[in-house]
């Protein structure tokens, strides 16, 4: 069972899931996810490496820019899309 974790620094507004030692970054939207949220990402990423010293997993249902994915996996950022 996931539950959602507040990290200091990280928006309350941003949906942040632990679940069997894993950590997930969840965004629901439509839009595609493009460079710019990658940066976005990439920093959330270095908050919760600070807090638990793992990587985040990428769970969106929006499609991910080709740029943005190969970014996200060059910094060790699984990306499940649903």
């Amino acid at each position: 069972m996931r539950t959602k974790i507040n990290i200091k620094g990280i928006s309350s507004r941003t949906i942040i899931e632990e679940d069997n030692g894993e950590i997930y970054l969840v965004k629901a939207k439509k839009s595609r996810i493009i460079m710019k949220e990658g940066l976005q990402i990439l920093e959330i990423n270095q908050k919760v490496k600070e807090a638990y010293s793992k990587n985040i997993i990428l769970e969106t249902t929006a499609p991910v820019c080709s740029k943005t994915v190969k970014l996200l996996n060059d910094n060790e950022i699984k990306i499940i899309e649903k």
